[in-house]
Parts: structure tokens; sequence; C-alpha cells
């Protein structure tokens, strides 16, 4: 205790962070708890509410091999060849950039039948009816739909009540035949109640037509309201890239796919990934298939030309024969046909590919594009330039169709590859037109033969001729539709041989996954993380702003005047408590207080009274109470006591022991009357009162005159205590004016009341030695504020006592 008493040394303050201000902290947060324990209880009870009604999300995934395949058959000794991929250099690029195109997942949308979204209205929202059965939605495709109007649809036994809400910024009509929509006009209203219809009922406008059936599922009980809106194939296609996400394992020629896609019902991301990579599969085999198609198509129109005649050549023999009776020709007319047969098919076959080129020139002038270009061999008459130059069109052409996914148009790549192909289009249109020339030249030659032929040929009999001529006309023809039938078995045969380059390893399947959000833990976690830190941070931030001493602690920091006692806060109505209430706290602390004061004060002349004053910043801090009280403890004591109010300019001590204030301290300093005539005796032994008197104009020049000096000589020779209570000393001079006529002062401070601020005064005059004999009375101290008066109170003059001797 012994640095509890030591008052009379001056010390540094306190400005040091240490254990107590820890224990401070500690203290601050443990008296706010309900605070503390309100924001826990609604930061969980808000997760509780957002992991209860957030609409779950989920993740699928499935994995897809790549492989740049080639066509077994179409070997290097078969006179078809066509070839496709989509690969090479970033085959998974290609695959990427297909997926997240509009076009594939419009594609998607439309084989999935996805022009409808139904939702069923939950509590506090709607939730995507994806796959129920409750009811169905039978539309007009061919009448244009609304996209952007929601409908309503409330359910009964016999029929349903309609009401349209437009949902979105714009209202727009769908053509599903066209896949074209229209925005409609700003200003169009549809929001309506389209009232009561039955089930089965077309309900139509201008702007849709649809109706409402029953689904299997159906039960009446089940009173949700069911909603539905039109969407554009776009409007699917937006959904699935915003929620689509790939990653790949490149590995050689062999590359592994993983493609994963988030969304709000598990099943109906299956039905997407795995609509989607069968489209993409179904993409491959008709870009693989285009050139063999475009091939069949070319030999089916000629082998309808040739047929007809075939059929036409075989009649004509048939018809001669049964006539003329002649079954065959003699060895010389056998000579003469084989000779007309081999020129003949030269011929044909001459016309064959000059017809193979008006459809390549026709080809290359009318497409755009030349990826499923295709020239067939024809044997000893194919041009190797055309070859050439058409082979290395188709592949320009796919490896543009392949950048074309991938890179912007203006990209240097893409730019070069759109050169090259137009390059190799006007090559390749003019080596077709050179050989078309040249063709001629060979036809022209071949028919003179066929002259000469056909010259010699007049020398035969007239029977033996015609024989001739029917029957080259059948052989030369059906070995054209012989030869036209080969290629086109070749092609089929290609055609149906290829596959995708795309092979499914594991679907997208609903295994009842677990959602991905919302994160419940995470959100309990969060939630409780900032149920305690935003008020922790508010209280710190209130305490750090908060200019108000709430411990001793505090004082301690803002001055090193000594703190002479701590007085809790009292709740008895009165300032007489130590009086009244003499077995209270308060009285014990007073009594501490009592023990102090010759450590504190000014030791006076032997047999003269101490003068001790009483002050404090502003008013309201407890000035009066600790006067009263302080003069009390010491009359209780046996001590002879004088209270004077010296506060003339707020005269108010006199009211607590129901005494007059018609003369007083300002009588006397005035020269109105003697002091003695002043003083009046209290209903307490040992203790006598000095009101302040009336209220004077000019208190500070009262206090200064001789006057209160020869008061104050006066009344030390009769009492062993004078307390003064004294102005505050913040806001007038009356204080310091009176200090030279005290032996020492006390300084009331007011828990949770006085600024740190006002201290600096007190500590700037104790620090220059122009106050002395100074001690702190911190006052006011709630037990309910834990660390200010638990551990100040109990540090300061608890110690040693105990508990059961007190009242409350």
């Amino acid at each position: 205790m012994a640095e509890e008493y030591n008052f009379g040394t001056k010390k540094e303050k306190d400005t040091e962070v240490g254990l107590r201000d820890f224990l401070r902290i500690g203290y601050l947060l443990v008296a706010r708890w309900p605070f503390i324990f309100a924001s826990i209880v609604v930061s969980l009870a808000l997760a509780f509410a957002v992991n209860k009604y957030s609409v779950n999300t989920y993740k699928l995934s499935m994995t897809a091999a790549v492989e740049e395949s080639v066509n077994p058959l179409a070997s290097s000794d078969n006179s078809l060849e066509f070839a496709f991929s989509l690969g090479g250099t970033g085959v998974i690029d290609t695959r990427k950039a297909v997926l997240t195109s509009f076009a594939h997942n419009n594609r998607v949308a439309k084989q999935l039948g996805w022009e409808l979204q139904v939702f069923a209205q939950g509590t506090l929202g709607r939730r995507e009816a994806y796959g129920q059965n409750y009811i169905e939605i039978d539309w007009d495709r061919n009448h244009p739909q609304i996209g952007g109007l929601r409908f309503d649809l409330f359910l009964a036994e016999d029929g349903l009540n309609i009401i349209t809400e437009q949902e979105g910024k714009n209202l727009e009509s769908i053509d599903y035949t066209t896949n074209t929509q229209t925005i409609l006009p700003k200003e169009l209203d549809l929001e309506a109640d389209l009232g009561f219809v039955s089930w089965g009922q077309w309900v139509e406008s201008e702007y849709y037509r649809f109706r409402i059936l029953k689904g299997s599922g159906f039960n009446i009980e089940d009173d949700r309201a069911r909603s539905f809106l039109f969407k554009s194939y776009d409007n699917v296609s937006q959904w699935a890239v915003k929620n689509l996400t790939m990653r790949s394992d490149e590995r050689d020629k062999s590359s592994l796919l993983t493609i994963e896609m988030e969304g709000n019902n598990r099943q109906k991301l299956a039905d997407y990934l795995n609509a989607s990579i069968a489209e993409l599969q179904a993409y491959e085999l008709r870009q693989k298939n285009q050139m063999a198609i475009n091939t069949i198509e070319f030999i089916d129109g000629q082998l309808l030309i040739i047929e007809s005649a075939l059929k036409d050549s075989e009649t004509a023999l048939e018809d001669f024969r049964s006539q003329n009776l002649i079954i065959d020709l003699n060895t010389k007319s056998e000579q003469m046909l084989e000779y007309f047969i081999a020129l003949e098919q030269e011929k044909s076959a001459l016309t064959l590919k000059r017809s193979f080129y008006l459809y390549v020139i026709d080809f290359l002038q009318n497409e755009q594009n030349f990826s499923g270009l295709s020239i067939p061999s024809m044997g000893a008459f194919d041009d190797p330039i055309v070859m050439q130059l058409a082979e290395q069109l188709v592949s320009s052409s796919i490896a543009l169709e392949r950048v074309q996914l991938t890179l912007e148009r203006n990209n240097p790549a893409r730019r070069d590859l759109e050169n090259e192909v137009a390059y190799s289009r006007q090559a390749l249109l003019n080596a077709t037109n050179n050989a078309l020339s040249s063709s001629y030249i060979v036809l022209k030659d071949v028919n003179q033969r066929i002259e000469v032929a056909e010259a010699k040929m007049s020398k035969l009999p007239s029977t033996e001729q015609q024989l001739i001529n029917i029957q080259r006309k059948y052989e030369v023809r059906g070995g054209q539709y012989q030869l036209l039938l080969e290629k086109r078995s070749e092609a089929g045969i290609l055609r149906a041989s290829n596959v995708p380059d795309t092979k499914v390893i594991d679907p997208a399947v609903n295994r009842g996954q677990r959602e991905i959000a919302p994160n419940r833990l995470m959100n309990y976690l969060t939630a409780l993380f900032f149920g305690l830190f935003i008020p922790i941070v508010v209280i710190l931030l209130i305490n750090l702003f908060d200019n108000k001493i709430k411990s001793k602690r505090d004082l301690e920091k803002a001055t090193i005047v000594p703190i002479a006692g701590m007085i809790p806060l009292s709740d008895y109505g009165t300032n007489l408590v130590v009086m009244n209430k003499s077995k209270s706290s308060i009285s014990e602390a007073y009594r501490s207080l009592r023990t102090k004061i010759k450590f504190i004060m000014r030791e006076p002349e032997s047999g003269i009274g101490m003068v001790i004053g009483v002050t404090s910043s502003i008013g309201g801090e407890g000035k009066t109470f600790t006067s009263i009280n302080l003069a009390s403890v010491l009359a209780l004591g046996g001590d002879s006591v004088l209270l004077i109010g010296g506060d003339m300019r707020k005269p108010k001590i006199f009211d607590d022991f129901e005494l007059s204030n018609s003369i007083g301290l300002s009588s006397y300093l005035s020269n109105q009357t003697s002091w003695e005539e002043c003083i009046q005796q209290t209903k307490f032994d040992n203790l006598s009162m000095l009101s302040a008197g009336p209220i004077p104009p000019n208190p500070s020049e009262l206090i200064q005159s001789k006057n209160f000096g020869s008061l104050i000589n006066n009344i030390r020779n009769k009492y062993d205590y004078i307390i003064v209570d004294s102005p505050p000393i913040g806001l007038v001079t009356d204080a310091l004016q009176m200090e030279p006529h005290l032996d020492g002062l006390f300084y009331v401070t007011r828990f949770n009341y006085t600024n740190i601020e006002s201290i600096s005064f007190l500590d700037d005059q104790y620090r220059q030695g122009e106050l002395s004999n100074v001690g702190l009375i911190f006052n006011g101290v709630s037990a309910g504020g834990g660390y200010g008066y638990g551990y100040g109170y109990g540090y300061g003059y608890g110690y040693g006592y105990g508990y059961g001797y007190y009242d409350n």
C-alpha cells in the first residue's frame, strides 16, 4: 500500500500500454456483453435465413476425349478420299469455341425443347420446376410467342386463373420457326388479368397462343401457384455460356476435356451437358460427311439421267433382237462393236468429267464455305493440278473454320487464312476452267474418231449396223452407270464409317451431388465472425473517441496528480449519505479519504485548523456532494468542522441541511455583517456551515479582498477543519484565488462524465508548481461499469475490508 499513499512525490504521467490496459479492454467488452450477444444472435439469424431460403447451386461435370481419328476406309488406294479435321493445333480450343458458341447452344436448346421455363411459387419466391409434370403447356409453334412476359397460373380443379406481368426491360416477339426475335415497342403494355380458363382451352392473342393441360403429376392439394415464361434460344444460350466452364488435359494426340456447369437444378445441368456433347458429335459428323454428301448428291443427279437413257437402250436392244432374230454378231462386227464401245466409254468419261468440272465451277462461284468440296477420282482423265488445288482449298477452308471460332476478325492469323482461301479458290477456278477447255479438245478428237469408225461401219449390212449402234449405247451407258454406282458406294461407305472425334468417357449424371452454394457452414462461421467483430470494433471505436474518464487508469494516464480516493456511485437520492447511510460503501470510501488527508494537505501550525478546498472542472461532477460528505465524515470522527459554501455564483449547499441563505459568505465579504453572525449550526454534532449568501455582482473581487483572508485566519482558530466548496476551476478563477489561503485541494472528477482534456489544466498547474497539495477524487464510480469500479475502487480502498460490513 506504500505506493498508494505516496502523495508527496511527483511522478511521471503513466502513458505506457500495459497489462491493465488490456484488462480494461476486456472489462469494457464484458460490460457490453448484451450488445455483443445481440449482434451474434442477429448475425446467426441472418445466416440461418440465407441458408434456409437461398436457392442451392450445384455443379455437374462430364469428361470427353478428343482424338483426331482417320477413317480407315479412306486409304491411299481408294479413289475417293474425304479429309476433315477440326483438330490440329488447338484441337481443344476449337471444341471449347464450339461449345460456347451461340449457334451450337441454340441447336442444343432447340433439341431439348427449352422454349419454356416453368416456375413453382415458394415461400419467399419462385423456383424453377424443371422436370416436374404437374402441368403441361401446349403451345402453337407456328404462332409468334411473347418473351419477357410472365404468365402466373392460379390452379383449380376445373381450370385456372391467368395473370400476366412483364419481367425485364423489354418485351420481344419470338418466331421459333425462323429463330428470330423482334423487340416490341416500350409503350406496349400486356400486363393484364386474363381471367379464368378451363383446362385445355386455348389462350391466344396477337402475341401468344397456348393452352394449359393437367400433367400426370397434377395434385390439387398442392396449392402452390405456377408461372412460366417463353424463352428464345438466344436466352438459353446466354444462360448456358454464362454457367459453362471447361478445362483440358492435352496429351499427344489425345486430349481430355472436362466440361462443368453450374445451376440450380442438377437434372437440368445433366440434360444440358449430355445434349451439348451429343450436338458436338453430330456437328463433327456433319462436317466429316459433308464432302461425301456433296459427292453423293452429284452422282445421284447423274444416275437419274443415265438410268433413264440406260432403260431406253435396254428396251431398244430387246425390241431389235426380238424383231430381227439376231442374237450374235459375226467376228468383224464384234470387233467393230468393241472399238465403238471403247470410244463411247472414253467419250462418256470425258463428258462426266466435264460435268464435274462444271459442278466445281458452280460450287466455287456460289458457295461461301469450301470445306465441303469433293472431286472424286475418274481415272486417267483426272487433272492432277485440279485435284491438288482442290485438296489445298479444302484444307485451308477447314483451317479457316477452326480459327473463325477462336480468333477475332482483325487477327493477323485469321486474315492470312482468309487470304489463303481466297487465293486457293481463284487458283482452283482458273485450273478448272483450263481443264474444262482441255477436255473439250480431247472430246473433239474422240468425236472425230467415232465419225471415222461410223464411216467404216456403214459398209456392214444394215441390220448389223443397227444392232451395233443399239448395243454400243447400251454397253456404254451400262458401264457409265456401273462406274457411278461404284463411286456412290465408295462415298456411302466412307460416310457410314465416319465417327466423331469426341468420345464421352464420363457422362453427366445426377447423382445427388452436394450443393456448392450456399456454403452453409461458412455462412454461419462468417456470421459468427462479423457478429463478434462488428460490435467489438464499434465498442472500441466509441471508446477510442470517447474522451470521458472511465477508470482509474484513465486518470493515471491523464495526469501525475495523485489519486486520493474512489467514491462509488450514489443512488440514495440525498447528498447526506455519510450521515444517513453510515454503513454504505460510499461512507467507507469517505472514511478512507479521511485517513489520507494528512498525506496530501499541508500541515498547519499547531493549534489551528486545516483549510481544505474542494473543486472540479465543471458543474455536475460531485464537488458539492464531496464537500458535504467529507465534512460529515470528519465531524463523525469528533473533529469540529465548518463547511463553507464558497460558490457564491451558484449557492445551493444550504438546501441539503435545510438552513437559510439570507446571509452568508457574500454578506461578510461585502462588510454587511460579521462572520460570527453568518455561521449556522447544522442538526449534526460538530458540523457548522457558512453558506454562500446572496449572489453578489462581483464574487471574484470579494474573494480577492482582505476580508476573505481575515475570515480564514479567524475560523482556523475555532475549527479543526474548514471545508470550502469552491466554484469549478474550469469555469471561473475563484478557486485559484482561494488557493493561497488553503492547506490543500481536492479536485473532483466523475466517472464517465469528466473529459480527459479538462484534467490537462490541473496537470499543467501541478507540474509547474503553481498548485501543490492536490489530490484527485474519482467520484460516481459505477459497480455496473465493471472495469471502472470493480478494478479502480477495489484497488484504491477496498483492499482489506470485508464485504459483509457495507450496505448497498
